[in-house]
């Protein structure tokens, strides 16, 4: 035992020196080194607030002229106070203004018209007498600025389509009253020979007449078209006499009507104008007598109403 110690004591030598040369050969690598942490930079330094000064954003002297200058001077004197009521506003789109000295039914007006010169008439002319006799005429009619010649039995129906003289006042705006008349009356003589002799006879005279007070209502679509409505009540006479050698026939005809006349009026310039629209005479009542004096006198008396129907023209004027 004390012989061992020796021994491993030089093993353990040994070792060691092994171990050392060992180490001297292999080149020892420093450890990393040991960098400094990042420096610890001061902080920023707490730079004093800014002075009070007027913050940029809003400061406090521009504040009074903005709303001063454009809200309370510039934007509301000019263009408001001074040059709106100075320069004339644009024309309006609209309707036509009126013609000097007023439109066609303005109030106060007085219109003087030539009624039915022309027109175009459907007649019918019926008779009745005792005994349930009856007589019937119908026929179609066109004038200009010429009554008609004898229709029916008397020629009776020509006070309806003689042209008429028309007077009316405008007692309101729009609304007329007045009334029209007519005239007619013709005669002649017929004379015969036959190379030894002449004879002479006088042809039937008509004379007839006829009033028409009316009222109307004038509506104004613009200042050259519009639309007069008018009706009123008709009254006509009529007379027509025959003679020959020996005896005289006299035939009167009178009655009363309904007449309505709308029409369309037009004025191309101021103050005249023309009519053109229907017109209806409407029969309410007729009376007729038949008188012969001479050789074979006799009365009869009988019934008679006309009617008529048509298309008419005129001309008129106001002041």
């Amino acid at each position: 035992m004390p012989r061992m110690i020796p021994a491993v004591a030089t093993l353990l030598a040994s070792f060691l020196g092994a171990g050392l040369t060992m180490a001297q050969g292999f080149p020892q690598y420093p450890q990393q080194p040991q960098y400094p942490q990042q420096p610890q930079y001061p902080q920023q330094p707490q730079y004093p607030q800014q002075p009070q000064y007027p913050q940029y954003g809003q400061p406090q002297y521009p504040q009074q002229y903005p709303q001063q200058y454009p809200q309370q001077q510039y934007p509301q004197q000019y263009p408001q106070q001074q040059y709106q009521g100075n320069y004339p506003q644009p024309m309006a789109y609209g309707p036509v203004a009126p013609p000097p000295g007023g439109q066609f039914g303005d109030a106060g007006q007085f219109i003087i018209s030539a009624d039915r010169l022309f027109g175009l008439s459907f007649w019918a002319d019926s008779l009745e007498g005792d005994n349930n006799a009856t007589d019937k005429f119908t026929g179609t009619s066109i004038n200009l600025l010429f009554g008609s010649e004898s229709t029916g039995s008397t020629g009776s129906a020509g006070p309806y389509t003689t042209p008429r003289l028309g007077f009316d006042y405008t007692v309101a705006k729009s609304v007329s009253i007045g009334g029209a008349i007519g005239f007619i009356s013709k005669s002649g003589s017929e004379e015969k020979g036959d190379g030894t002799m002449t004879s002479s006879t006088d042809t039937p005279t008509l004379t007839a007449f006829t009033f028409s007070p009316r009222a109307g209502y004038i509506l104004a679509i613009n200042p050259m078209i519009g639309l007069w409505l008018r009706g009123g009540i008709s009254y006509f006479t009529s007379s027509l006499e025959s003679k020959s050698p020996t005896t005289t026939s006299t035939q009167w005809v009178n009655g009363f009507s309904l007449n309505l006349e709308p029409q369309l009026v037009i004025t191309p310039v101021p103050h005249v104008g023309f009519t053109v629209g229907l017109v209806g005479d409407i029969p309410l009542s007729g009376n007729g007598k038949l008188e012969t004096t001479g050789a074979g006198a006799s009365t009869i008396e009988f019934t008679e109403t006309i009617r008529n129907f048509g298309l008419t023209l005129g001309l008129f004027g106001w002041i």
